[in-house]
C-alpha cells in the first residue's frame, strides 16, 4: 500500500510540473498573416533554393569538421582534399583559399610530396573535438 501511495505522488508531482510548464509557456499562435507571400513580400521565391554566400571562417570551420569527421575511425590517414571539398560541396577558387587557411592557422597539415592531400594536427583535432 505504500508503494502505490508514493507512485500516486510522484505522479502528481509529475502533472503539476507539466501542467506548469504548460501554463508558463502559453499557447503558440501563428499568423498565417506573417507568413511571406507574393502579396506581401516584393521578393518572395527570389531565394528559393539559393544558399547564401557563407563566409570564410564558416567554410574554414565545415572543411576542418567534415575533416574529423571522416577521420574518426583513421587519425593517421591522410584525406584527399577534392573528397573533402565534394563533401562539404566547397569548390574551386573557394576550397584552394580555404585550404591555404587552415594549413596557415595550423589546423591542417598539406603533405610536402603530394599537395592534394592533407591530415588534422593536434591542434585541428582539438578545435574539431571541443
Amino acid at each position: 500500500m505504500a508503494l502505490e501511495a508514493v507512485a500516486a505522488s510522484a505522479s502528481r508531482a509529475c502533472l503539476r510540473t507539466h501542467d506548469r510548464c504548460r501554463l508558463l509557456s502559453g499557447p503558440i499562435e501563428v499568423s498565417v498573416d506573417a507568413l511571406p507571400t507574393p502579396k506581401n513580400d516584393p521578393l518572395f521565391g527570389q531565394w528559393a533554393g539559393v544558399m547564401p554566400k557563407l563566409d570564410r571562417l564558416a567554410l574554414e570551420t565545415k572543411f576542418v569538421m567534415a575533416l574529423h569527421d571522416v577521420s574518426r575511425r583513421n587519425p593517421t590517414s591522410w584525406r584527399r582534399i577534392s573528397a573533402i571539398g565534394a563533401r562539404t560541396g566547397i569548390k574551386g577558387a573557394d576550397l584552394k583559399r580555404v585550404v591555404a587557411d587552415v594549413v596557415a592557422a595550423g589546423l591542417v597539415e598539406q603533405r610536402a610530396d603530394d599537395p592534394r592531400v592533407i591530415i588534422l594536427t593536434n591542434r585541428g583535432w582539438d578545435l574539431a573535438s571541443s
